[in-house]
């Protein structure tokens, strides 16, 4: 009986031994599965162009890479390792409500948003932030992944490209022979200023001024000469308005366009006037004109208190009529309406 007993012990102790080496290559091997994908993972952190680190929810650095460590000039990874995030880096989204890893353990997502930092004193850099949640065993947020992108030279062309449209705008916004405004901006600036006039129950006063006998002088002169005086003809009347409100504008040829806000007919008429004589004081030679030998021009004023919305094409209308009426009276002056 003690024979079988022991035959028996015997027996569990061999499947003992067995289980237990079983075990022990099982730990072995998971040992070592464990230890390649800590190395894999490190050489994948490490092979990101992009910096990197991972900290945990109290601000503390577990891992950089050495992208990382290279461009924020930092003493190596060990040195980094266990101190504070905001100590290491130089933003404005430190220990503000802005934080990235503030959010991402608030909301348990993922962030994205740009900011600068300070490579070297005096010198910041653009970059994009990139944050991840890192959950832990029992699925919880146990700090955050953030990778850092630089975008200088993203926001450099993007700086570039905003001169160049607000180029355009300006380029869209000017006559490109006179240099003062075009007719777009002369009609919505009419359209804007009637408005505010109509809210504000204030007169808004027009004035449409033509050159006199322009088409003989541009036969006679020449188109070159009659560019020179177009230009020189804008300048003077642009500079005889002084107010940020008050417009001129090369309405169309040799036709130009005063918008004058907040204006009667009587301050109206003042302006025209300086017009007519500022003009004349150029003294540009005309022998062909009729009127005098030199250029002048011929204008109509018309001045009203807005009521309706679209009316502001009626100023248009009524202005072009006295104009006409400059026109026809013998030029080289002003009809208002009375």
């Amino acid at each position: 009986m003690l024979k079988y007993e022991n035959i028996a012990l015997k027996e569990d102790n061999e499947d003992l031994h067995r289980i237990n080496e079983e075990f022990a290559g099982q730990v072995n091997t998971l040992t070592v599965e464990s230890e390649i994908s800590r190395l894999e993972f490190i050489q994948v952190f490490d092979a990101v162009s992009d910096p990197l680190w991972i900290i945990d929810k109290n601000h503390k650095i577990l891992r950089v890479n050495s992208t990382f460590v290279d461009l924020f000039k930092l003493d190596g990874k060990e040195a980094t390792v266990g101190k504070k995030c905001y100590d290491i880096l130089n933003s404005s989204l430190c220990r503000t409500n802005s934080c990235p890893l503030e959010y991402i353990k608030n909301k348990r997502d993922h962030i994205e948003l740009e900011t600068i930092l300070d490579i070297k004193k005096g010198n910041g850099i653009a970059f994009l932030l990139t944050g991840a949640p890192l959950i832990g065993l029992a699925n919880e947020t146990i700090g955050a992944v953030i990778q850092f992108k630089d975008i200088s030279e993203r926001k450099a062309y993007e700086k570039t490209l905003e001169k160049a449209n607000e180029k355009l705008e300006g380029l869209a916004r000017i006559d490109g022979l006179t240099q003062i405004a075009n007719r777009r901006i002369f009609d919505e600036t009419l359209q804007k200023e009637w408005r505010r006039m109509q809210r504000s129950h204030k007169p808004i006063a027009l004035l449409m001024i033509d050159i006199d006998y322009f088409k003989l002088y541009n036969d006679n002169y020449g188109h070159a000469k009659g560019d020179e005086c177009l230009k020189q003809v804008a300048h003077t009347i642009s500079n005889c308005f002084h107010r940020s409100h008050d417009l001129a504008a090369r309405y169309g040829g040799e036709e130009f366009g005063c918008i004058l806000p907040e204006t009667d007919l009587k301050g109206a008429a003042t302006m025209a006037d300086s017009v007519l004589n500022a003009v004349r004081d150029c003294k540009i030679p005309h022998e062909y004109s009729t009127v005098a030998g030199i250029v002048t021009v011929s204008i109509g004023c018309f001045c009203m208190f807005p009521e309706s919305k679209d009316e502001h094409v009626a100023l248009i209308t009524e202005a072009d009529k006295l104009l006409y009426k400059s026109k026809e009276s013998g030029r080289d002056r002003v009809t208002i309406n009375e």
